[in-house]
């Protein structure tokens, strides 16, 4: 799972905003991180298996206030195992995510949960290959990436990570 840091807090801010709209009696506490990677592998793991073990990487620019991290390792409700790497840079994010999609491309299976049309010409040439990204992001128009990949929406892993229920989204 490649996790652009950015994309994720933002998407964090505008769904805790929105439900607040529409449950104003409600209230919602951020979610830490490992809440947020569980939710996203329970909605949209597609590549299940027995025995796995995710690898999460979140990029984040260096002087960025990223997400509350309470675990860097932990176990999901399905028994599968995350490890979460937190990659800090100066550099524009979307450049290391590019590279560390074109390094870990053949070992493994993806999940990218990102928004930025810059992915899209990487995203189109794994496709050629053959090899399928899943692909989450925001359902606006702002960002959005025109690919073949399967997408899902950030939006509902998110919700459930603040403490909706399937039933609230």
């Amino acid at each position: 799972m490649i996790v652009d840091g950015i994309f994720l807090e933002n998407s964090i801010q505008k769904t805790i905003k929105s439900y607040k709209e529409i449950y104003p009696d409600r209230s919602f506490s951020y979610p830490d991180l490992q809440d947020v990677v569980s939710s996203i592998i329970s909605t949209y793991d597609y590549f299940k298996s027995n025995e796995k073990i995710i690898n999460c990487y979140v990029f984040y620019y260096t002087e960025y206030e990223e997400i509350g991290i309470t675990k860097l390792k932990f176990t999901i409700d399905s028994g599968v195992e995350c490890k979460i790497f937190v990659e800090k840079t100066n550099e524009f994010i979307c450049f290391e995510i590019i590279d560390h999609l074109e390094r870990i491309i053949n070992t493994e299976n993806i999940i990218l949960i990102a928004n930025d049309i810059v992915y899209e010409k990487t995203l189109n040439e794994i496709k050629e290959k053959g090899i399928d990204v899943i692909l989450v992001t925001s359902r606006k128009n702002e960002g959005r990436m025109f690919t073949e990949h399967k997408w899902g929406n950030i939006t509902y892993p998110l919700a459930t990570s603040i403490g909706l229920k399937h039933h609230e989204w």
